[in-house]
């Protein structure tokens, strides 16, 4: 610690940015600048000793869990007032990935719906996925069939592609979402829910959010 200190003075390091990314499981790109007031200079025995320090003294999170995304921020290295050891100040932004539920009514003819009671289980899909139904027996693919189809499939991704929900202030908002038409905690009898005309798709839409942290 002696050395450093004494090499700290000699070089007129002011102070020491670590620059750093962590997440999935790991520890991403770091950068170690050592400042010489507004000069960026080198010195090897410096930046291997403060490379390995920093790992001593801060905590960084990696493990993402889902929810969790990582964090990237600075860590700010300088001498003590004492002139006998080095603080450690760290200053980030932690990554959050929320979602959102919510339940988008989709306009219907009285053909479609009838036959979405007679033929289909469910409906569901989302972001890269197609839109699947789930048919409930066996039954001839007419043409008349094929047409009620194809138009209440474009009528869900119509809906759902282009469903936008109200996030908190500051999220940035995800492409991804899945929607379905059944819900176990919303629907008793496992079937598709109607109300007059309409049918009730649930979608579930995520964004992030970024949260500062000092410490």
């Amino acid at each position: 610690m002696e050395k450093i200190i004494n090499l700290w003075k000699e070089l007129g390091v002011t102070h020491i940015d670590f620059e750093y990314s962590c997440g999935g499981d790991s520890m991403n790109d770091t950068t170690l600048n050592i400042h010489k007031g507004d000069e960026i200079i080198e010195n090897d025995e410096l930046d291997s000793y403060f490379d390995n320090e920093v790992y001593k003294r801060v905590e960084f999170y990696v493990n993402s869990d889902g929810h969790y995304q990582g964090e990237s921020g600075n860590v700010l290295i300088e001498l003590n007032d004492e002139g006998d050891d080095f603080n450690f100040m760290k200053s980030g932004t932690s990554e959050y990935n929320e979602s959102i539920t919510s339940t988008l009514e989709i306009d219907l003819t009285e053909d479609e719906i009838a036959f979405l009671k007679e033929c289909v289980s469910d409906i569901n899909g989302g972001e890269g996925n197609r839109t699947n139904l789930n048919y409930k027996k066996d039954f001839i693919l007419t043409p008349k069939k094929e047409e009620l189809v194809k138009s209440i499939i474009e009528k869900v991704d119509d809906i759902c592609d282009n469903f936008t929900p109200d996030i908190e202030e500051g999220g940035e908002f995800n492409d991804w979402f899945s929607f379905t038409t059944n819900e176990d905690d919303i629907s008793d009898d496992d079937e598709i829910r109607f109300v007059d005309n309409k049918m009730l798709v649930t979608i579930t839409n995520q964004y992030y959010v970024f949260i500062n942290d000092e410490n």
